[in-house]
């Protein structure tokens, strides 16, 4: 299975306001049917065209994906609730947005938010900050496919007291990392009570590649999305969310470029590619997910970045990540 980023062009829609049924109709027709759309993104419009890009998974006619998933399913609810005030924050990913554009610096709009509502949802984008997360009790962490699925009504959430996760890991050329990863697991178990009932080394590889679109977006490709799907099949009784740490491959000037950008214009360029992967966990499997990327080098850890930016500051002192998520 393959993950790509398509940029296409859709002409304006000047006859009709049923948007969701002209989006998925016209993307149909530009698509094959061994294609299905996981992300999608409106990056410029003028008087004639929206200008699109589009995450698209191919190659899974193996594979069982649930077709009431498609990302353009709505269906209006005729009900309300209003027993709770209940808030979704979402700050989308690989835009350089102003607030949570880069390293969990959402996570304070996200505790303000929370403090004036009785439940928050938001997802991984807004509060992941290397190994610090600082969710309230009250806010719900969901995959972000997930959360546009809920609003568009073809899902529901519901509180648990604890999901019983399995982190599935890069197995690393050098031990140090994938061993630091168990390390990080285990001090989850040990300090907090993580129920982590299996931790599973992907001896072959989901390759995992970030870029930028034309827009400027990051996006990304990726390739043997099988291998990941064949463990999440394999394990599918034994957790209830999923957790990965596993390699980006971007250009090695990208690391030092990034953190040395003091201005804040460089795109976190791993996001992107981090948000096309869970989406497509969620998209085949339903489950909760994130991911946090895994070191490909000690030479990256040994980057000399200096002090950095406050809202990169997050990335540039871990090891693993892990903790965020």
């Amino acid at each position: 299975m393959i993950l790509n980023e398509k940029e296409i062009i859709i002409p304006r829609n000047k006859k009709n306001n049923q948007f969701f049924d002209y989006f998925s109709s016209k993307i149909s027709e530009k698509l094959t049917q061994d294609k299905i759309p996981v992300r999608f993104a409106i990056t410029r419009t003028d008087r004639d065209n929206y200008y699109c890009e589009l995450g698209v998974l191919s190659d899974f006619d193996k594979y069982d994906i649930p077709p009431e998933n498609h990302i353009f399913n709505f269906k209006k609810r005729n009900f309300e609730d209003v027993n709770q005030f209940n808030a979704v924050l979402l700050i989308p990913t690989g835009i350089g947005a102003d607030v949570g554009g880069h390293s969990g610096d959402g996570g304070a709009l996200a505790r303000f938010i929370a403090s004036a509502c009785d439940n928050l949802i938001t997802h991984p984008n807004v509060v992941n900050a290397a190994d610090i997360n600082e969710l309230t009790e009250n806010t719900l962490y969901v995959e972000g496919s997930v959360i546009t699925r809920l609003m568009m009504g073809t899902i529901g959430l519901q509180k648990v007291r604890s999901n019983r996760i399995m982190l599935v890991i890069d197995d690393n050329p050098d031990a140090f990392f994938h061993e630091a990863a168990i390390n990080s697991a285990s001090a989850a178990r040990a300090a907090m009570g993580l129920d982590l009932p299996l931790v599973v080394k992907m001896d072959d590889k989901v390759l995992m590649r970030s870029f930028y679109s034309s827009s400027g977006r990051a996006v990304g490709r990726i390739e043997y999305l099988e291998y990941l799907y064949e463990i999440l099949k394999e394990h599918s009784s034994q957790y209830d969310a999923v957790a990965l740490s596993s390699n980006i491959k971007v250009p090695e000037n990208f690391h030092s470029d990034y953190f040395r950008d003091e201005n804040g214009d460089m795109v976190n360029p791993w996001g992107g590619v981090e948000a096309m992967l869970t989406h497509a966990i969620s998209l085949m499997f339903d489950v909760p997910s994130a991911h946090s990327p895994m070191a490909g080098s000690r030479e990256f850890l040994n980057l000399d970045v200096g002090v950095v930016a406050p809202r990169k500051s997050a990335e540039a002192i871990p090891t693993i990540y892990l903790h965020c998520i």
